[in-house]
């Protein structure tokens, strides 16, 4: 199992929303929607101001209408259409928790991704 490593500065901080940080932390939510592509990389994903963890986006893919029922059981946003004209479905691997959480500076009105 890979181990916690700190962000450096610079390193991407994904903005996550409760209850969604847990279950993406707990392993249950193994993908993250987005109406926008996220690169395939390292994120640290953080939650109001803190950082609880990381994980790599490995692969993305526009969901149609059909194939968003069918992933609800991944995806866990309980509503029968996706969210967004194109929304986009990322693929979450190598998570792993943060023994603590840790602070960072959120920029006001940063929405999305904010940088380390």
């Amino acid at each position: 199992m890979p181990q916690f490593r700190p962000p450096a500065r610079g390193d991407r901080i994904l903005i996550l929303k409760q209850p969604f940080l847990d279950l993406i932390l707990s392993g249950v939510k193994t993908l993250e929607i987005r109406s926008r592509r996220l690169a395939r990389q390292k994120f640290f994903l953080g939650c109001r101001g803190h950082i609880y963890g990381s994980a790599t986006v490995s692969d993305a893919v526009v969901v149609t209408a059909q194939e968003w029922r069918a992933m609800i059981p991944l995806h866990r946003w309980d509503v029968a259409e996706p969210p967004y004209a194109r929304t986009w479905a990322h693929t979450l691997t190598q998570v792993v928790r943060s023994a603590a959480p840790l602070p960072y500076r959120h920029p006001r009105g940063a929405i999305g991704i904010v940088l380390y």
